[in-house]
């Protein structure tokens, strides 16, 4: 009978040493996400049409990934940040250990997508290749679509433009001096 009480405690404790190896791994895989490597970053905009009458006007996503192939299975190391804006919620979720990305962004661009951002910090994000979306209990849709983010135009101030007057004035008025200069 001794036997059969050692025999318990030897399968506990080797059990107990595959459970502290098994969540070491895990560590150790989403510590082994490459820090580096090109970014990219998607759009989603999707039209809201809660069931809950609760958001208006459209959901806008934007996804910041790195080391990513478009059509190619999206994860967890990819995820560099998600930012959601709405007539109801506004956040962000930047990479750790505990926010995760799955899906796959079509190639080419634009189209539907299958995309799920989550995070215990934040409503989790979802868009399906029919066009549906939700994003936690408040926003949802059945319209959406996935896209690079339209350029942005970089607007001048005043006084770049006005510098820019003054640069084309002086060089207006070099042109009129050399040509009357020569004919002299």
């Amino acid at each position: 009978m001794p036997l059969f009480g050692f025999r318990v405690r030897s399968i506990f404790q080797i059990s107990a040493v595959l459970a502290v190896c098994v969540l070491a791994a895990v560590q150790i895989c989403t510590a082994d996400c490459p820090r580096t490597g090109p970014q990219a970053t998607y759009q989603f905009v999707g039209t809201c049409t809660s069931r809950s009458g609760n958001c208006s006007g459209s959901g806008i996503g934007m996804l910041t990934v790195q080391n990513y192939t478009l059509g190619n299975s999206l994860t967890g190391c990819n995820l560099i940040s998600f930012t959601y804006t709405s007539s109801l919620l506004n956040y962000s979720v930047t990479q750790t250990g505990s926010s995760s990305l799955s899906g796959t962004l079509p190639n080419p661009l634009p189209g539907m997508a299958t995309v799920t951002v989550s995070s215990p910090s934040a409503p989790t994000f979802n868009s399906n290749l029919g066009g549906a979306w939700t994003v936690g209990y408040s926003d949802d849709g059945t319209s959406s679509i996935w896209q690079y983010p339209p350029p942005t135009v970089p607007t001048l101030k005043p006084a770049v433009w006005g510098a820019l007057g003054l640069l084309l004035a002086g060089a207006g008025a070099l042109l009129a001096r050399s040509r009357w200069t020569a004919r002299a």
